[in-house]
């Protein structure tokens, strides 16, 4: 049957779909189409092909590229929720490889690790095809997040959810992200924490929010943003029509940042929950972010915990306190505001209905 239906002078396209073709076979049948000349497509879905299977395929689909090559083995036929894999010591095309094999997988999160210095953009492109992917985790692959950002940017990718950790992030790297957020990607959660960020880097990323309209969270948490980064963020604010959750912990942030972001909220329409937890604001920032709650009418969520909120600056908090009808959480904890402040609090208290 082989010779003749391979070789078979006018057949263009054969499915083979559900078959039972196993490993053994598939050596057979790979091994007659490279003698044809004239076919286009063949179709291997659903069926009990190994892993050592998987990688013939791929060498094949490689080496003949004028053939369409549809193939999804047993081995990567279920839907997986998460995902981890190590290519620490894998070279290129086991990569490149491995991703292939992967891109008809129901994959909801995958996490890569990979500190392997230079490889190519080629590497990772098959990681902008995997349709079903929703949440890349790239936390512990500090030496390919430049080349993966490459690869992302030069297709369509269906990521909802980007995971950078503990990395120096460089001028080009926020460029490509940028570029992400400009092009309107269906990216929704942004999670760049501990990424060394200073506020001329982030000054890329800050202008393009003022334009995307898709992303709702975005972590900016331990960089090194300051006073000017997070006035280059509110002048975004304003702007932006999606952000809903903005974290900027352990950043440096003083009065004056303070007093930009209270800036913001007084236009904002958007955000729900911001949190500042682990910087330097004092009273009079405290002081400004209360009075332009006063004004907001969508932020339900802010933490100020960990600050250096002092009585004077909880009188304030405690006059928001008293008169909103929409915030539900304030964090002030960690803060030292005494048995007086704390009073002012209580009491104030008795007169809110929102407050959870």
């Amino acid at each position: 049957m082989g010779p003749v239906l391979f070789g078979h002078p006018s057949l263009t396209h054969i499915n083979l779909d559900n078959t039972g073709i196993n490993d053994s076979t598939l050596i057979f049948i790979l091994d007659e189409i490279s003698k044809n000349s004239i076919l286009q497509s063949i179709s291997l879905n659903d069926n009990p092909i190994s892993r050592d299977g998987t990688d013939m395929l791929l060498n094949f689909r490689d080496d003949n590229p004028n053939i369409h090559l549809d193939f999804q083995s047993e081995l990567i036929t279920e839907a997986v929720n998460g995902l981890e894999i190590n290519f620490k010591r894998s070279g290129d095309r086991s990569v490149e490889r491995t991703l292939k094999s992967l891109q008809h997988v129901l994959i909801k999160e995958l996490q890569i690790k990979d500190s392997t210095p230079k490889r190519t953009v080629e590497t990772y492109e098959p990681l902008a095809l995997m349709k079903h992917l929703q949440n890349l985790n790239l936390q512990y692959c500090c030496g390919q997040i430049g080349v993966i950002l490459k690869a992302l940017n030069k297709n369509d990718f269906y990521l909802t959810q980007l995971h950078l950790s503990d990395y120096i992030l460089e001028n080009e790297d926020a460029l490509l992200i940028s570029f992400i957020l400009v092009d309107q990607k269906p990216l929704r959660s942004l999670i760049l924490q501990s990424c060394n960020i200073s506020p001329a880097i982030f000054n890329l990323i800050s202008n393009a929010l003022k334009s995307n309209s898709v992303l709702k969270t975005l972590n900016l948490n331990a960089n090194e943003l300051g006073d000017a980064g997070v006035k280059e963020l509110s002048l975004s604010l304003k702007q932006n029509s999606s952000l809903t959750y903005l974290s900027m912990q352990s950043n440096n942030i003083r009065d004056p940042g303070a007093c930009c972001i209270a800036q913001a909220l007084r236009s904002n329409t958007i955000l729900s929950t911001i949190i500042l937890h682990n910087n330097k604001i004092r009273d009079y920032g405290a002081y400004k972010i209360a009075r332009s709650l006063s004004k907001n009418t969508t932020l339900t969520a802010i933490s100020l915990s960990s600050n250096k909120i002092s009585t004077e600056g909880v009188n304030d908090l405690a006059t928001l306190v008293k008169n909103t009808s929409k915030l539900q959480v304030l964090d002030l904890n960690g803060n030292r505001f005494g048995p007086e402040g704390l009073g002012k609090l209580a009491k104030a208290l008795t007169h809110n209905t929102s407050l959870v």
